[in-house]
């Protein structure tokens, strides 16, 4: 293994090419087998994130441990979740696996010493929330939490997962989370000293997506007003890819927001609509604190004109620099996003008021100098695999823009990408395409990849080249 030219090359380069294919498993597993200097850089990259989702993974991860002893000490995240079971089958050669609830509450894997992000996806019950706030201890220095789909019977459950956390949350996420209705509607039987009072004095960062219903959000809030962070900087309130289901309710928004607004950095509202009268959302904003230290406001392009109204709205926001329009196109094939972007932009534009688009925003945000418009696109949907098509959505959105007379010209226009989730989308230079494989998220939809056209295969620099389609 030494006698390859890997061996010979400097370190600091050898670190540069693995951390180049950071996201190309096949890759670094060859990289693995160069040499000993290259197998430790490549194992660091394969193992930063490690996914268990039964019983027998436990296993197989000790098993590992007692082969490399040092992966404890690689993995910076680690997933649970038991809603897919597949890939653990596949790669234990196994016909059926137990899920969580048949594992000790007590951890059988040793602590994991510098994990920074531990993820909670929960299916049916499983794992059992005892046993996840038992798994909490392996992480000493989390500073990241998300809860995905879990069940929760009472606040106080909620709260002693929560304060289980070893180290000092910094971030915490909510997605699809269940409350048991009937604990929150009947007499609180609840005390003080009946509850585990998390430290979230150092929270940065509130995130609470997909979580429809009224008692899943009057927890959150609860949570907060029970254990108040010093300074939060980011709230995220999020709602689904449907249009008909409303993101946060009015009174969650207003109650969160009133804790949060002077300390502000980023606000997101990712629903497609605040389901109220747009008089109610004025009036919402108007009792709102100043916005002191907002930087960053991020808001939902819909069809229904409620972007202007909560734009027009938000007051005292005099270091707000960046205002994003997120654009929802969650169909899958191309003509169909196309039909959508026109909708939504033939509702949107023009934007009304004395003035350009510009010169409206600018008036009223003087530290602004970026507005961005954010395509969210399904990890399947084809226009991530075709540069030719995001290259025609993005000129239908420039063209709309100078027809309007917005005037928002290359120094404060920013057009981007992001996937289903809202995270930002990075493409390869030489084809275009994610880094994620389409037959990853195809398979799960029954599709085939959308073929390659002659568009495609042209640099992001030959705007004028493509015909408008």
């Amino acid at each position: 293994m030494e006698d390859s030219p890997w061996s010979r090359i400097p370190t600091e380069m050898a670190q540069e090419i693995t951390a180049h294919n950071a996201d190309d498993a096949p890759t670094l597993r060859a990289m693995s087998l160069v040499s000993r200097a290259t197998r430790f850089l490549a194992i660091i990259h394969l193992f930063s994130s490690i996914f268990f989702s039964c019983v027998e993974d436990f296993g197989w991860w000790l098993d590992m441990l007692e082969r490399t002893p040092d992966l404890a000490t690689v993995v910076r995240t680690v997933k649970f979740s038991s809603r897919d079971t597949t890939r653990s089958k596949r790669c234990l050669g196994l016909d059926s696996v137990r899920r969580f609830s048949y594992s000790p509450i007590v951890p059988v894997i040793p602590p994991l010493p510098r994990v920074d992000l531990v993820v909670w996806n929960s299916s049916a019950g499983h794992p059992p929330v005892p046993m996840m706030a038992a798994h909490m201890a392996l992480f000493p220095r989390v500073r990241k939490l998300q809860l995905r789909n879990v069940v929760f019977h009472s606040f106080a459950q909620l709260s002693a997962l929560i304060g289980a956390c070893a180290g000092r949350l910094r971030s915490l996420s909510f997605e699809d989370v269940i409350m048991d209705e009937a604990k929150l509607v009947a007499p609180v039987e609840e005390t003080s000293s009946d509850l585990v009072a998390p430290d979230l004095t150092a929270l940065d960062e509130l995130r609470l997506h997909k979580c429809d219903a009224e008692p899943e959000q009057e927890v959150v809030a609860r949570l907060i007003e029970h254990c108040p962070p010093t300074g939060l900087q980011s709230l995220i309130l999020g709602g689904t890819l449907s249009d008909d289901i409303e993101a946060c309710s009015l009174a969650t928004t207003e109650k969160l927001l009133q804790f949060a607004a002077p300390s502000l950095v980023n606000l997101v509202l990712e629903s497609t609509s605040i389901p109220s009268p747009h008089d109610r959302v004025i009036a919402m904003f108007g009792r709102l604190p100043v916005f002191a230290a907002l930087e960053t406001f991020t808001v939902w392009l819909g069809s229904d004109q409620m972007a202007k109204t909560v734009v027009n709205a938000l007051e005292g926001a005099p270091n707000l620099t960046r205002l994003n329009f997120r654009i929802p196109l969650f169909q899958d094939g191309y003509s169909d996003v196309r039909d959508a972007l026109i909708d939504i932009l033939w509702d949107a534009f023009p934007w009304g008021g004395s003035g350009s688009m510009k010169t409206v925003l600018t008036r009223k945000f003087p530290s602004c100098r970026r507005i961005v418009f954010q395509f969210c696109l399904l990890d399947h949907s084809d226009v991530h695999f075709r540069r030719g098509a995001r290259r025609r959505l993005k000129r239908r959105l420039k063209e709309k823009l100078e027809e309007s007379g917005a005037e928002l010209d290359g120094e404060y226009l920013q057009v981007e990408w992001l996937d289903e989730d809202f995270n930002p989308v990075v493409y390869r230079e030489t084809n275009g395409k994610p880094f994620w494989s389409f037959s990853t998220v195809g398979r799960l939809y029954d599709s085939d990849e959308p073929e390659t056209e002659a568009s495609d295969c042209e640099s992001e620099s030959s705007d004028s080249s493509d015909s408008v389609g």
